[in-house]
This record gives C-alpha cells, sequence and structure tokens, in this order.
C-alpha cells in the first residue's frame, strides 16, 4: 500500500461493563452539536464517586497550598469548598453498524445503538502515577478515569455500559496497527473541528503512534 508507512503495532486492554454509572447532556438531532465534545459526569456507584471526589479536593488544596500569599487573598473565614462534581467529555456520537459476532467480541451490548470515546478524566489523569502505584486502585472504573474507554447508549440515548481501557488483566485487547497517512479531507474537517491533539501516552508514543 503505497500510503501506507513503517507500520507499529500496539494492544490495548479492554474491560466491558465497568462499575460506573455516568450522565451527560441530550444529545441533540441538530448536526452541528452532534460533531461537538459532550460533557459528562460520573453520578455512582457512590463509593466510587467519593473516592474520586477526595482525590480532586485532596490536590486542588496542594494547589492552592503552593500559590504565593502575595498573590493569594486573604479571608476572616475559612472557605468551604463545594464537593466537586467528577467527569469529562465523549467524542461525537456514532451509530453502531457492526454485525453480532463483532458486537460479542468488542464487548458491545446488544441493545446499544450508539458508542461515544470517553477522553481521560482531565484532572486525575494527570495522577496516573499516584492513584495506581500508591493508592492500589487498580480497578476497570478507575482505569476508565486515568486512560479512557467507551459509553455505550440505546435508542433513547440511556448510557448502558461503559467499557475501559485497562492497562492490567485485560479481558479483551483492541489490536492497533498504524500509522497510516490520513486522508486531507478528512484531517482539514477534524482539524476545524478541534478534534487533532498530541499524543502524551507513552505506551502509545513508544509504539510510534
Amino acid at each position: 500500500v503505497e500510503d501506507q508507512l513503517a507500520a507499529a503495532t500496539l494492544n490495548l486492554g479492554l474491560a466491558p461493563g465497568v462499575n460506573l454509572t455516568i450522565q451527560l447532556s441530550d444529545v441533540s438531532s441538530d448536526p452541528t452539536v452532534r460533531e461537538q465534545l459532550h460533557p459528562f459526569v460520573i453520578t455512582g456507584p457512590a463509593e466510587n464517586v467519593a473516592y474520586l471526589q477526595g482525590k480532586l479536593q485532596q490536590h486542588s488544596k496542594a494547589e492552592d497550598n503552593t500559590k504565593s500569599p502575595l498573590t493569594t487573598p486573604r479571608h476572616k473565614h475559612t472557605r468551604v469548598d463545594p464537593v466537586p462534581s467528577v467527569g469529562g467529555f465523549l467524542s461525537p456520537q456514532q451509530r453502531i453498524t457492526i454485525d453480532e459476532s463483532s458486537r460479542v467480541a468488542a464487548g458491545i451490548p446488544a441493545n446499544a445503538a450508539s458508542v461515544m470515546f470517553a477522553y481521560p478524566v482531565p484532572s486525575l489523569a494527570a495522577h496516573l502515577d499516584e492513584i495506581v502505584c500508591q493508592d492500589k486502585q487498580i480497578e476497570p472504573w478507575v482505569f476508565f478515569c486515568l486512560v479512557g474507554g467507551f459509553c455505550y447508549f440505546d435508542e433513547e440515548n440511556r448510557a448502558v455500559q461503559v467499557n475501559a481501557f485497562v492497562l492490567r488483566n485485560p479481558p479483551l485487547q483492541m489490536h492497533l496497527v498504524g500509522p497510516y497517512m490520513a486522508n486531507a479531507e478528512a484531517t482539514d474537517w477534524l482539524q476545524s473541528a478541534g478534534r487533532i491533539s498530541d499524543v502524551t501516552l507513552p505506551n502509545l508514543r513508544d509504539a510510534g503512534f
């Protein structure tokens, strides 16, 4: 293939049906809205949300403590910060068109009509080493927040399943091969839509992506 670059391969672990529930705003039928990123919030289970909120508060306080007293306003009363919500962004929604056997192999539920890619939660992904190595949090739902995954929705746009990329003991694997020369028209559209960003995960960079 003339437009193929030097091939690289990478296997990504995938865990279907992780223990998280999410909520997002209604997906509009307007095509200009469907092409945008969609914010989501993690709503359960309660113990998982509490852990994530605790990490956000911990790092928020640490950042406050590093600020210069010359630039930090003084208050007579102790400020009580609200409990932060935990969430991130989903890619534009896409219809699922693969056949039943491929769904099973990919861990996609039978009642899923569409899928969105979930980006890592920005405020948590930067602390991957701390959460995994120090806190010993290696459950698939944690990796969903740190590494990302896929969210599946039924015909009514109700979330029916969350699948996570995992770094340990994956039940399934995604086999990635590339890079390939991109179609110029597709690249221009992705660039104008703000969908292109630098690859930052060390495993992907080391594999040539």
